[in-house]
């Protein structure tokens, strides 16, 4: 069942349906240039969307043949204001950057952008802070600010410089040259291209497959993902241990498919058939004993002993209940575990 949200104003569409939240920009007539209405709509949808537990899943796009073609410059132009201080512009500026762009890049949950057309100066910057892109085939990427005289905002030389590197980034903001599907996809700039009549359909099913998967873990992956782009590595890795072992208590991670797992989680590149990664960790969880648990090296074994040269120790982890694990449970740990690798 779709839910539409009123978002109190026709700048903005939005509707949830079964874990996944549209925003739809919606002004087709200037390719889906922003506006005041809009911006301060799409903040308030991100901001509830952050927070709500019943949103999975976040999907921008545009109406009609186009994404967003950022500013509107012809309506800045037009529009009559009262005057305020260079300081006061530049504040309201960084608020509204960080409630749309910087939310849709850190929300605790996947974004994704579908792109029907093109997305041009801060419209691109918005593609570009979701964490996932589809676009059809013959949408455009542009930064055009060199054209208009702007120097750039809404994270744009943060993201493409993440997604290209500095100097292909320099390239496209100095030259504002336009980067078709086919070719952002080459750069990376995009995961998906279909056909344009495809596009609602590919988005829906990437988008509902999201909302599907385990939550708890989306959010640790995408606080890992981002704190790499600009940590140390040992950060990174402390920050990886940290939410992986939370993991184990979730219940995203209780009910994960575990079906012939222990076969998949043996590395066939081994001089020993069936032998597991030397690193590969198999909790202990439902039984909760502090007895480290060893990994067997022979695949005969699949239920875990407590000597195997091939193992690694993984100890202390929770204090739920006394008893000592069983054989089975063995068993069972290790095949929910290994559906994970």
């Amino acid at each position: 069942m779709t839910d539409r949200i009123d978002t109190g104003t026709l700048d903005l569409l939005a509707t949830l349906n079964e874990g996944v939240l549209t925003l739809t920009l919606n002004r087709p007539e200037s390719r889906n240039a922003m506006s005041e209405a809009m911006n301060r709509a799409l903040a308030e949808q991100l901001a509830w969307a952050e927070l709500e537990p019943s949103v999975k899943c976040v999907v921008l796009t545009g109406a009609g043949k186009g994404f967003c073609a950022g500013g509107d410059v012809k309506g800045m132009a037009e529009r009559k204001e009262s005057p305020v201080t260079i300081d006061e512009a530049i504040y309201r500026q960084r608020v509204n950057q960080r409630a749309t762009a910087g939310r849709l890049f850190k929300m605790p949950k996947p974004t994704l952008a579908a792109l029907p057309g093109a997305a041009a100066g801060a419209g691109f910057a918005w593609a570009l802070a979701c964490d996932l892109r589809i676009m059809s085939r013959t949408a455009i990427l542009t930064t055009a600010f060199a054209r208009v005289g702007f120097s750039g905002d809404y994270g744009g030389t943060y993201f493409l410089t993440q997604l290209v590197g500095s100097a292909k980034a320099r390239e496209l903001y100095y030259l504002s040259e336009r980067v078709s599907a086919e070719e952002a996809l080459r750069l990376g700039l995009t995961n998906w291209v279909c056909e344009p009549d495809e596009l609602a359909a590919r988005t829906e099913e990437i988008a509902r497959r999201l909302a599907r998967g385990p939550t708890v873990a989306y959010r640790y992956m995408k606080e890992n993902l981002n704190r790499a782009m600009g940590g140390d590595v040992d950060d990174c890795l402390d920050l990886e241990a940290t939410h992986h072992i939370h993991c184990v208590a979730t219940d995203d991670y209780r009910d994960a498919p575990c079906s012939g797992a222990v076969e998949c989680a043996f590395d066939r590149s081994h001089s020993s058939p069936g032998t597991l990664r030397p690193l590969e960790l198999i909790f202990q969880r439902s039984w909760g004993s502090t007895t480290p648990l060893m990994i067997p090296a022979s695949a005969s074994t699949a239920c875990a002993t407590r000597s195997s040269p091939s193992a690694i120790l993984f100890s202390r982890l929770f204090h739920r209940r006394s008893r000592a694990p069983r054989p089975a449970d063995y068993c069972r740990s290790a095949a929910a575990t290994a559906a994970t690798w």
